[in-house]
């Protein structure tokens, strides 16, 4: 598939339909990967969901809203020096499969939240049910998918600032350039109260952050590396965004995107990294630098690959 799927396809072919920024099949992930799930089903079917319109899926007190659908996955977090207490939820909503992150300081009570999709009060939930205090919301990119649930986070908590790359920031209040648009609906943003430059570092609610930014699937789109700031000299925790997936990586044929400009960043920014660096990715299960740098067949570390993603 070379366009955006419509509402329609997404629920005739649910197994087989690819995504529209990953290229992969909207399945869900295997089963053994679903280590908690809180969604409960309400007999409410995945068609009824697609089909409502969307601000009634992002309304937290609205009693017409589809019930959630996110599936919650806690994943186990790597041994940083000095063992600081850390979490990291990701809540994986409908319709497109899309991982928000909420990473937390567990000693602080503090978080910040990556890339909030389409079921805002799951990410809501994470966070209550924790006691812990938002510090920001950083976005990889400007895809509806990644934005959508901005508007209710800021709802909740108004001065919660969003960070978005400088180059990618006017994509949060553009329907056409996020590909709401192509779906019927024109979503927007808050605007960002941030923008962030190419290896531009930054502390916020007890991490470190390192910005690359890694053009090809999104002209703007950025990859956070993230360290605790006391621990910040051995392999990073790299949330991905749609650039660099499990056995795979994000489209490319987007007006802004750009198949050998994707290969190149993921070659010379990301490869380079430690192997046990933890890849946290927009869709799909975790994985390693490692792993991609060695058998992704999508972009290999010699540049032999298989090619762009459509």
């Amino acid at each position: 598939m070379t366009g955006l799927a419509t509402a329609a396809e997404l629920v005739a072919e649910p197994s087989t339909l690819q995504h529209p920024c990953s290229g992969r099949s909207l399945a869900r992930p295997d089963p053994a990967y679903q280590i908690s799930n809180r969604a409960e089903n309400t007999g409410n079917s995945s068609q009824n969901l697609l089909f409502l319109p969307f601000p009634d899926m992002l309304s937290r007190n609205n009693p017409r809203a589809t019930p959630p659908m996110a599936h919650l996955h806690t994943i186990d977090m790597p041994s940083f020096a000095g063992r600081p207490p850390l979490s990291l939820t990701c809540i994986e909503s409908s319709p497109f499969a899309e991982n928000s992150y909420v990473l937390a300081r567990t000693d602080r009570g503090i978080c910040v939240v990556f890339d909030p999709g389409f079921e805002p009060d799951a990410i809501i939930d994470v966070i209550e049910s924790n006691g812990l205090a938002p510090q920001a919301i950083l976005l990889t990119h400007g895809h509806s998918d990644h934005i959508a649930g901005n508007a209710a986070l800021k709802q909740r908590w108004p001065d919660l600032p969003i960070l978005v790359g400088e180059s990618e920031a006017n994509k949060l209040i553009d329907p056409e350039k996020n590909l709401s648009r192509g779906f019927g609906i024109d979503l927007v943003s808050p605007p960002a109260d941030r923008m962030l430059r190419d290896h531009e570092r930054f502390e916020i609610a007890g991490f470190l952050f390192e910005v690359h930014e890694i053009p090809g699937h999104s002209s703007g789109h950025v990859a956070f590396l993230v360290w605790p700031e006391e621990a910040h000299d051995g392999p990073p925790m790299v949330f991905a965004g749609d650039i660099l997936f499990r056995g795979s990586i994000g489209r490319t044929d987007f007006p802004d995107g750009s198949f050998p400009i994707l290969a190149a960043g993921i070659r010379e920014r990301l490869y380079p990294l430690p192997e046990a660096s933890l890849v946290l990715p927009g869709h799909g299960e975790p994985t390693t630098i490692g792993r991609e740098r060695t058998s992704n067949p999508y972009v290999t570390a010699a540049g032999d690959g298989r090619g762009e993603v459509t």
